[in-house]
């Protein structure tokens, strides 16, 4: 499956595609044991230990990619990126209430490693972890309910996540790092994502209030936000028509 996307200068939202390098759709549509990149860097993902014929499932949002709390993971084949500085993550998610975690993704060496966003609910909490698996925690959003997670850091240790819009508040994790560099593995993986996920994106720099907030409102879903194409308005001065003719036109049900 091919997707036409706007030219960047064409979208409701071009300054999303500035330092965008990586964003992956399922809502587009199922896309088999592969979620394309539509980015234009090539950071396709591939379906591990997931099934397409049932992992793939329509919902409000469109189509999502369904996680199972167990093993199922979306896997890069290198790292998004080389960036060590700023950078930001995005998520349409729901997580599902009923199994042990409730994770939704994670910057990893392996699938099964630090450092990492523990990107949802072990309980109430959401947790980052660094290299050296220093960890901080802020209150998750609620489980079974769609919701717009972005992560932005420095690069460093300073992690800021914000929900619906909203920032939950800067933390600093102590020790170790936290970059792109280190993001192979976009959901899921060794925390088991028990989670259903319409949208990703990542970024090399850190997003503005204001892009956070239009992300939030227009996510990139069904061709949502940065996938929208912009409405061009057409000005003109038409003198008006004689009244008597605008009645005609208007009583024979012509708009002109």
């Amino acid at each position: 499956m091919t997707w036409q996307i706007p030219k960047p200068s064409e979208c409701e939202s071009p300054n999303l595609w500035k330092g965008c390098v990586g964003l992956w759709v399922p809502a587009l549509g199922a896309t088999g044991g592969t979620l394309r990149d539509l980015s234009g860097y090539g950071n396709h993902g591939t379906l591990t230990n997931m099934a397409p014929a049932t992992d793939w499932v329509p919902t409000g949002q469109g189509w999502a990619l369904d996680f199972d709390g167990s093993n199922d993971y979306l896997a890069l084949a290198k790292a998004v990126d080389s960036s060590t500085g700023p950078w930001s993550l995005y998520q349409r998610v729901r997580y599902r209430s009923g199994g042990a975690y409730y994770y939704g993704g994670y910057f990893t060496a392996s699938a099964a490693s630090y450092p990492g966003i523990a990107w949802a609910n072990f309980g109430t909490i959401l947790r980052a972890y660094s290299s050296t698996s220093a960890t901080k925690d802020w209150t998750a959003p609620s489980v079974n309910n769609w919701h717009s997670v972005i992560f932005k850091g420095n690069g460093a240790l300073i992690v800021e996540p914000f929900f619906d819009g909203v920032s939950a508040g800067s933390q600093n994790l102590g020790a170790g790092t936290l970059n792109l560099s280190q993001l192979v593995c976009c959901f899921g993986g060794a925390q088991r994502a028990f989670a259903q996920c319409a949208a990703m994106a990542a970024w090399s720099r850190n997003l503005t209030v204001g892009e956070i907030l239009a992300l939030y409102q227009h996510p990139p879903i069904s061709c949502g936000g940065m996938l929208t194409r912009r409405r061009r308005i057409f000005a003109a001065s038409v003198a008006a028509p004689p009244a008597t003719n605008r009645r005609r036109r208007l009583l024979l049900g012509s708009c002109a």
